[in-house]
C-alpha cells in the first residue's frame, strides 16, 4: 500500500503523485499496490495516526501492515517498484 500524507496546501505533490499514478496503471495492479492519500489541515497535523507520524510524504507499507520505506521526497516513486521487487514477498510472486 503506498499512502501519501499531505497538507491542503501541497497541491503540487498531490498532483505529481497522481500523475505518477495514472502513467504508471500496469505496473501497479502488477504490484497489486493500493493507493491511499490522506490530506490535513495544518492544524490537525497532531491528529495523525501514531503510523503516520514522520510527517508529509510518502509511506510505503507491507502485506504485513509494516513501514517498509518513507520519503518526503516525490524522486521516491522514481525508485518505487524497484523497492517493492527487491522484497521477499515479491520475489516469491514473480
Amino acid at each position: 500500500m503506498l499512502i501519501s500524507v499531505v497538507s491542503n496546501f501541497d497541491d503540487n505533490f498531490s498532483k505529481q503523485v497522481k500523475k505518477f499514478l495514472m502513467n504508471n496503471t500496469c505496473n501497479l495492479n502488477e504490484r497489486n499496490l493500493v493507493f491511499f492519500e490522506y490530506k490535513f489541515k495544518s492544524n490537525e497535523y497532531q491528529n495523525l495516526p501514531i503510523k503516520y507520524k514522520l510527517g508529509k510524504g510518502l509511506y510505503l507499507i507491507g502485506y504485513d501492515g509494516n513501514l517498509k520505506k518513507f520519503s518526503k521526497s516525490i524522486e521516491f516513486l522514481d525508485l518505487l517498484f524497484d523497492i517493492i521487487d527487491e522484497m521477499p514477498i515479491r520475489q516469491f510472486e514473480m
